[in-house]
């Protein structure tokens, strides 16, 4: 849960107006002074300073603004997720997603596979060495550009392995599972 300070803090980084971030938030322009000052006391640096009367960002502000940007992002990815699970929802392995899994209905809408016996995920082994590389980018959709870690890590395995199979075979799957066996036999129409 973030402090409601943060909200105020990137309010104000992105209207770079005490007052324009006030009426945002139904709060008094006296009362956003006071939590940036307060934010100010708690890192030991200046967050704004006006330059030719307008408010800007010091470099201390901008390195909070994109650490607290990242932090409120992720608390929002965090309350969505924890909602599907106390609703119920499973959160999905997306290398399991992409090819394993397979879940099948019966006519009433019931899942098929009522075990984990029948219900296919890969194990540590199935996976192999993984290789971690962290690259710069810009997101444009994340506040201030950032990225949640934990996105990357969910949204990138399905088309990545989708594109290596579709250059490996020359087939392109629209369907999941992209099972060995779906895949041995486009090989097999290719030739």
């Amino acid at each position: 849960m973030q402090d409601f300070r943060v909200k105020t803090f990137l309010t104000v980084c992105r209207t770079l107006n005490y007052t324009r971030a006030a009426e945002e938030l139904a709060l008094t322009q006296p009362a956003v002074s006071q939590h940036i000052t307060y934010l100010e006391r708690e890192y030991g640096a200046k967050l704004f300073t006006y330059h030719r009367k307008k408010l800007e960002l010091t470099p201390a502000g901008r390195v909070l603004r994109d650490g607290l940007a990242t932090m409120a992002h992720d608390d929002v990815l965090l309350h969505e997720r924890i909602e599907e699970v106390a609703h119920g929802a499973t959160v999905k392995l997306r290398i399991g997603m992409t090819l394993t899994e397979s879940v099948t209905y019966d006519d009433r809408g019931y899942p098929m596979e009522n075990s984990l016996f029948q219900y296919k995920i890969p194990a540590r082994v199935d996976i192999g060495k993984i290789r971690v590389e962290f690259e710069n980018s810009y997101e444009g959709e994340g506040p201030f550009g950032a990225k949640s870690i934990g996105e990357v890590v969910i949204n990138t395995p399905l088309p990545a392995i989708s594109d290596a199979i579709r250059n490996a075979v020359g087939k392109r799957f629209y369907e999941l599972p992209i099972t060995p066996e779906k895949i041995a036999m486009a090989a097999l129409e290719k030739k």
